[in-house]
């Protein structure tokens, strides 16, 4: 699964708040570019906006490390990259 918006939030610098749904928690933990919440928990949510937005040091952390691991990881061309490599295995 490729979360699209994810990314494209992450590409701007901007720390992600997401729920343990595959993918996305996955991307924010690896890269350590934000804050992973239950879904089901609208305090925890109002808490992990609160945090972003209270702690402008951890803020621009996750913004850079998040920005870092679109341009390396998920850029479209790494994305071209691999469904190539992909389709040459196959065929």
């Amino acid at each position: 699964m490729s979360p699209l918006k994810l990314y494209e939030t992450l590409a701007c610098g901007v720390p992600a708040i997401v729920t343990e749904y595959h993918g996305q928690a996955d991307v924010v933990r690896d890269h350590d570019c934000g804050i992973i919440v239950s879904q089901d928990d609208p305090s925890g949510l109002a808490r992990a906006v609160a945090r972003v937005a209270a702690d402008e040091r951890q803020r621009s952390t996750w913004g850079a490390n998040g920005r870092r691991a679109v341009e390396e990881k998920h850029s479209w061309d790494e994305r071209a990259g691999r469904v190539d490599q992909l389709l040459r295995s196959v065929l």
